[in-house]
């Protein structure tokens, strides 16, 4: 009976763990010579911090770096040519599973001397923005981001803060693949 009930407990908490979410969170700051940012994820009481180093201007250009605080992990160039990679059943039911609860989205821009430019270029750069997340991102992420701009007078500035927050049960990303894998058996039936 002992044997029994502990069986029943073990399943029960495995099924409570599957719908306890997976929260991320994603802070950075990219100025023109490149940015730093850390992503972290959390699970019930563990937390894995990755951290990258976007290199714009700075040498090695156009390239993001990812280690995790004491060694490099991996380093992708953001232009030429790149390896096709097949889409993973993971990752895509990662990103249809993926629920953001805020994203934020900071500029600031500064122009010495000149605030009627300042105030131009952040009118523009906030409507950019907007069309630009509404084109790319919209439909993926289904949150609209919080958007501001602020200006300073005292120094040339052009620096864009994100913060970004999200959840994840893996109940979810488990149902997905399923779904994806009865499309694909029934699609091979035919």
């Amino acid at each position: 009976m002992r044997v029994l009930l502990c069986i029943i407990g073990g399943i029960a908490l495995i099924l409570a763990a599957l719908c306890v979410p997976l929260r991320f969170s994603l802070t950075g700051a990219v100025e023109s010579g490149g940015g730093r940012g850390c992503v972290a994820a959390r699970y019930l009481f563990f937390c894995k911090r990755l951290f990258f180093d976007l290199y714009l201007l700075d040498p090695p250009q156009l390239t993001l770096v990812w280690h995790n605080g004491a060694e490099r992990l991996s380093s992708h160039p953001l232009l030429g040519k790149k390896k096709k990679k097949r889409k993973s059943p993971m990752g895509h039911a990662l990103m249809h599973a993926l629920h953001l609860g805020e994203m934020r989205l900071t500029w600031v821009v500064g122009i010495r001397d000149d605030p009627a430019a300042a105030a131009l270029c952040c009118g523009l750069l906030e409507h950019v923005s907007r069309i630009a997340w509404h084109a790319a991102l919209s439909e993926k992420l289904a949150v609209d981001p919080q958007i501001a701009v602020l200006p300073r007078f005292d120094t040339d500035l052009l620096r864009l803060e994100v913060l970004g927050i999200g959840k994840v049960f893996p109940a979810q990303i488990i149902l997905e693949l399923l779904q994806k894998r009865e499309k694909t058996d029934y699609g091979a039936s035919d």
